[in-house]
């Protein structure tokens, strides 16, 4: 479990914010039942929210301006770029969609986001 605390929690770049959930939440998200029962139950939920800066913003508007552009090249290099985000694709690619009202970029960046939730797996890599 360190392990994967360690490669997503504070390997991965960004900023993020890290909270315990009260048990009560965690009850409502998770019930438990234990027999026999035991005199106390503790738990809780570490849970990890991903902040996305304003200069991340900017730099994710770009790729999606560029992955609706006319030269493939731009194309190419734009799609790559987002999709090096690894899990993180998807929800950027989500935040850059919210972020245009351009029509091409929004048909260029879902049909991206199509393509990535094609592709989800259920664990992440190594390197994400």
């Amino acid at each position: 479990m360190l392990d994967t605390w360690q490669r997503s929690y504070f390997l991965t770049p960004g900023p993020r914010v890290l909270y315990l959930l009260p048990q009560r939440q965690t009850d409502e998200i998770l019930p438990l039942q234990v027999q026999p029962t035991p005199e106390q139950l503790v738990r809780t939920l570490l849970v990890r929210s991903e902040l996305i800066t304003p200069e991340r913003e900017a730099v994710l508007s770009a790729q999606l301006t560029a992955l609706a552009s006319a030269n493939t090249a731009d194309q190419a290099a734009a799609t790559s770029a987002l999709l090096a985000w690894g899990r993180f694709a998807e929800p950027f690619v989500a935040r850059a969609l919210a972020m245009t009202e351009n029509p091409q970029e929004r048909a260029a960046g879902a049909a991206l986001l199509e393509t990535i939730r094609n592709r989800k797996r259920w664990a992440p890599l190594a390197a994400e």
